[in-house]
């Protein structure tokens, strides 16, 4: 399910920060996530990001999953991809230990009045949000429960 919607028309670029769960890393690293902003608005307020491209893999879009997980008044958006034939995901397993993922997971933190902040600004949130959606993605592939677009991890 994807949450991210491009915008019409000629855009300018810019980035955000957030983190990237990748099998090539041991841990999480934090990098710049690419935005597109219409040509017409200012970078304060990017309504989208290219996660995709940061991804080691290449992925069919239907198998982006976009999900919002609020960790009390602060929310992060969660864009992933499951791949069951892959090696499970070491910096997953560095945060979340016992819970394998097979794929990667990046999350940027979303603002109150802006859509997405320049970088996480609540980093000891990351682990329980990916905990979260990890947990819950494999509750719903075991159960054949359809994928939430939101969370809420405490």
């Amino acid at each position: 399910m994807r949450l991210r919607q491009k915008p019409n028309g000629r855009t300018k670029r810019g980035s955000i920060k957030g983190y990237l769960f990748t099998p090539l890393l041991i841990r999480r690293a934090l990098i710049s996530f690419e935005s597109m902003v219409p040509r017409n608005e200012g970078y304060k307020n990017p309504q989208y990001l290219k996660i995709e491209a940061a991804f080691a893999k290449t992925v069919e879009p239907e198998d982006v999953h976009d999900c919002m997980v609020s960790v009390g008044k602060d929310r992060f958006l969660v864009t992933a991809y499951w791949a069951g034939t892959e090696d499970p995901n070491p910096a997953v397993e560095m945060v979340c230990g016992g819970l394998e993922w097979r794929g990667e997971i990046a999350v940027v933190q979303v603002g109150r009045v802006v859509t997405f902040y320049k970088r996480v600004r609540r980093t000891t949130a990351v682990k329980k949000v990916v905990a979260k959606f990890v947990t819950e993605f494999m509750r719903c592939m075991v159960v054949g429960d359809p994928f939430p677009t939101s969370l809420v991890a405490g």
